[in-house]
């Protein structure tokens, strides 16, 4: 079956009342409802944004996109890419995490400098574009999350 699922990957400025706690808080409520839902994915957070990308089942998705949109810990959601696929890319993570430091990325990830400031430009919402999303994709699946 073609085009049975769909990511959505975006980004959104974090509350300054979102605490530490609320972040553990959404990644158990999402590891518990993705697995109900079949909605696999993976969330990056700093202190003051969100980079989340979801995959899944369409209308799961879509759903469970509302519902993040709505979230009192984030504003000024923007979707950077989404598309239909054929299958998932993380099968097996209900929701992975990873914490970044904006300001000390080398020592989170150990990116090349181009791919810092890459990083750091999409945080600034100044280049958003399709190959940005894929390199930053990459990236993360290569920074030893398994």
């Amino acid at each position: 079956m073609k085009n049975q699922f769909l990511y959505i990957f975006y980004i959104s400025n974090r509350e300054k009342i979102c605490t530490n706690d609320h972040i553990n808080e959404i990644l158990d409520t999402a590891q518990f409802t993705n697995s109900q839902d079949t909605v696999t994915g993976l969330l990056m957070y700093s202190k003051t944004h969100f980079i989340q990308y979801i995959e899944g089942p369409i209308l799961n998705v879509n759903r469970l996109f509302a519902k993040i949109k709505l979230d009192y810990r984030h504003r000024n959601c923007l979707i950077i890419s989404t598309q239909f696929l054929d299958e998932r890319i993380f099968p097996s993570w209900q929701m992975a995490s990873k914490s970044f430091d904006e300001n000390k990325l080398t020592m989170i990830s150990e990116m090349s400098q181009e791919n810092q400031l890459a990083f750091q430009s999409f945080l600034n919402r100044e280049n958003c574009g399709k190959s940005i999303v894929q390199k930053f994709m990459q990236q993360f699946v290569e920074s030893n999350l398994y």
